[in-house]
């Protein structure tokens, strides 16, 4: 968070102070349980989570959410735009024509928001959460295949390649 920009009073500062320590030695205490499972340990410290988010929030005053929000919000401008130059990049690198781009772009339009729903959606567990991304990511690449031809799809493996590799070697 951005708390510069939310401006703080002396007395949620502190309140935000002791939320933290409190938070902190909760998840001290929770990754020494040793009699616990892994599965059972994750699944608390994401309860632990979600409750010192809500507690954050009850601290902060209507104009603070407010500010938070157009954060939210300035920062998936800025993720739209990395993804329509990064969209424009393999464009040129792969020869896409206007059609396939706007194939492209709506198809990740629509998976992002089924990603999102997924990951938002409390009803799932963790892995049933991780079971929908991965048919997604799946669901994507099927997709990819049909749009693109053969050679701009292995094209486009081969600079996935190459980028991991370079990822590795660094």
């Amino acid at each position: 968070m951005m708390m510069k920009e939310l401006n703080l009073s002396i007395v949620q500062k502190e309140q935000l102070k002791a939320l933290n320590k409190s938070y902190k030695k909760q998840l001290i205490t929770l990754k020494r349980n040793e009699d616990i499972a892994v599965r059972e340990s994750r699944d608390r410290k994401a309860t632990l989570q979600k409750e010192k988010k809500e507690k954050v929030m009850g601290l902060l005053s209507a104009d603070q959410k407010n500010i938070l929000v157009q954060a939210k919000k300035l920062q998936q401008a800025k993720r739209e735009m990395k993804i329509a130059k990064k969209l424009d990049k393999m464009k040129a690198s792969l020869n896409l024509s206007d059609e396939q781009v706007a194939k492209i772009r709506s198809t990740k339009q629509s998976v992002n928001a089924e990603l999102n729903a997924a990951k938002e959606n409390d009803q799932l567990s963790r892995i049933q959460k991780l079971e929908r991304l991965k048919a997604l990511k799946k669901q994507n690449k099927k997709v990819f295949k049909n749009i693109l031809t053969t050679e701009q799809f292995s094209k486009m493996k081969e600079i996935k390649r190459i980028k991991i590799e370079n990822k590795q070697a660094i």
